[in-house]
């Protein structure tokens, strides 16, 4: 059985994106009623802005916590790891 705990993005939260081509932190800029925004950019210049929910979960199971963390818009076959540092720990 899995404990669960839901939570709210908060502005300097970290996100770490994982797949199986490379790993990446993002930052929180911003949170609004129902979205926290992250604006990625990149060393050319460019850049996009990623969104998430405002709630997560975080599962704790034997293999230690799983984050469930929702990409807006929704994707299909979302394979990437999501893991979140939280700026108040």
């Amino acid at each position: 059985m899995f404990d669960s705990v839901t939570k709210e993005f908060k502005v300097g939260d970290k996100i770490v994106v994982k797949n199986w081509a490379t790993t990446y932190t993002i930052t929180v800029t911003r949170v609004t009623k129902l979205h926290a925004i992250c604006e990625i950019k990149r060393e050319d210049g460019s850049g996009y802005i990623a969104k998430f929910k405002k709630n997560y979960s975080i599962f704790n199971g034997s293999n230690g916590p799983h984050f469930m963390v929702s990409p807006v818009p929704r994707i299909e076959w979302n394979t990437n790891e999501y893991t979140v540092i939280s700026k108040d720990e």
